[in-house]
């Protein structure tokens, strides 16, 4: 039934589709290489697509872009798009092209040496719907955010491990925890706390539009071919990781010097992605039952509900 829908969605693509535009999640990088790739390599054009790469950055909520009109597809981590569903915007996830986190704490060895010596620490974490990670993480080990002294994280994570005002700082494999290691910190001084290994992935990174847009069969259509092309970029990104970067550096007009920089991002990068756009259930079922004991939803969210049949994953 599915590939049937699906099949007819697609008849129904109109030759010149309207204009697509992705929000992402922060500022642009090889974190969204994909998107840059099929734009520069075509595969937007050949399926008939006109996409429009909005960049993010700080306390920028890619939901309330979604719920605003400014954005037709936005990127976000699963916590924040299921908080978004309980105050009221009907988003689902259309892809999952990140199927790990690279959510971890990095701390200080000298103040937390493992993930049960977190009670009483200082603990950096972002915010605008992107502090659910960390929160999940101390809910794993028993904590909650009370046996622990919340820091906003609002600059460079080795900042806070430098001046003191933090024992952890909040890291992506790819991001924050290859600045700390670049600003001098060795791995005997760190103890990192990863979410993965302690199975509070969260899922990071997915395609989310409005529900009630995909009635729409022209919109749902496009949004399908957007899919397609977008997760073609990623294998296209995986196989050449420096033309990948470097096609980034130049769409997004960041500085040459980065291409080095951008290309190892995109290796860490590499190593979260799945090999299908679609969700997996059984990470979406954890997630959820991380969130839920956490606190931080009401109520489970049911897979067909978030993961519409209408995109042939």
């Amino acid at each position: 039934m599915r590939y049937l829908l699906l099949a007819a969605l697609l008849a129904a693509t109109p030759a010149t589709a309207e204009p697509l535009r992705l929000q992402l999640k922060w500022l642009p990088q090889t974190q969204f290489a994909g998107y840059y790739v099929a734009e520069a390599k075509g595969f937007y054009e050949s399926a008939g697509l006109e996409v429009e790469i909005i960049p993010g950055g700080v306390d920028f909520d890619p939901a309330e872009r979604l719920a605003a009109g400014k954005a037709d597809i936005s990127i976000e981590w699963f916590p924040a798009a299921m908080t978004a569903r309980e105050g009221g915007l009907e988003l689902v996830n259309v892809a999952q092209p990140y199927a790990k986190s690279g959510f971890a704490l990095t701390c200080l060895k000298s103040k937390v040496h493992d993930a049960l010596a977190l009670k009483g620490a200082k603990i950096a974490i972002w915010g605008a719907g992107n502090e659910y990670p960390a929160l999940a993480l101390l809910s794993a080990v028993g904590l909650t955010p009370s046996d622990v002294t919340l820091v906003e994280q609002n600059g460079p994570a080795s900042s806070f491990l430098k001046d003191d005002a933090a024992d952890c700082v909040s890291t992506m494999s790819y991001n924050e925890a290859r600045e700390v290691t670049g600003a001098g910190f060795v791995s005997s001084d760190l103890t990192i706390i990863d979410a993965p290994a302690l199975g509070t992935s969260l899922l990071d990174d997915g395609l989310y539009v409005e529900a009630g847009r995909l009635a729409d069969p022209s919109f749902a259509a496009n949004v399908q071919a957007f899919v397609d092309a977008s997760m073609q970029g990623w294998v296209w990104a995986q196989k050449n990781p420096e033309e990948a970067a470097k096609i980034v550096v130049d769409l997004a007009n960041l500085d040459p010097t980065s291409l080095s920089e951008q290309t190892q991002m995109l290796e860490e990068v590499s190593a979260l992605l799945g090999q299908t756009s679609a969700m997996d259930e059984a990470s979406f079922a954890a997630a959820s039952e991380l969130l839920f004991q956490a606190g931080l939803i009401s109520s489970m969210p049911d897979y067909t509900t978030i993961v519409p049949e209408i995109v042939g994953n």
